[in-house]
């Protein structure tokens, strides 16, 4: 790690975060690549005619019209399922300093359609939280195996980066932002 701490910048979180609005992001965002994500979710913010996005406008607007900013069936339902979360528990006044990280995970799994990469995302950037190792995520695994000249996957793999990131705490947050962007920064 201590190999690419000098070869990477890192830009400040950005403060004031809205968790409603990232768990809205982050959902429409699973599972695509960066510009694939960016493109869908301006389409997506596109259909709000440049207002807010808000649990109730996200709640009366049809999952048709949702897919024809390329969203799928499933993450339309999903966002609307953390509109109706929002709206039933009001996120952006929650006191999420007073709760650990095990239960802010519990409490955002619980909304359909949030597991826990998406979880992970937001109490890291949105929560700004300082250990999160996020293991089942794509380009930190690849991280990994380039920067440790690791050959594992699955459980392996994972027992691997466990290890290695041990060192790390509390810090691994930081940790993954790194390699997250020493990774797109790396030569082939």
């Amino acid at each position: 790690m201590k190999n690419i701490i000098g070869l990477v910048r890192l830009e400040p979180l950005s403060k004031d975060r809205d968790v409603f609005q990232d768990l809205v992001r982050s959902i429409v965002s699973q599972q695509l690549s960066v510009k694939a994500a960016a493109t869908i979710y301006g389409r997506f913010q596109g259909l709000f005619s440049k207002q807010q996005i808000t649990p109730r406008k996200l709640l009366n607007m049809n999952i048709e019209v949702m897919r024809t900013a390329g969203m799928s069936k499933a993450k339309a339902n999903y966002v609307q399922n953390v509109a109706r979360f929002e709206l039933a528990n009001k996120l952006d006044i929650e006191d999420w300093k007073i709760m650990d990280d095990d239960l802010i995970m519990k409490k955002l799994t619980g909304i359909k359609g949030v597991g826990t990469w998406t979880a992970q995302m937001i109490i890291m950037f949105s929560l700004h939280r300082s250990d999160i190792l996020p293991l089942k995520d794509v380009g930190i695994q690849n991280a990994f195996k380039k920067l440790y000249c690791l050959d594992l996957d699955g459980k392996l793999l994972e027992e691997k980066m466990i290890f290695i990131a041990e060192s790390w705490r509390p810090y691994r947050s930081l940790a993954c932002r790194l390699l997250w962007r020493w990774l797109d920064n790396s030569p082939e």
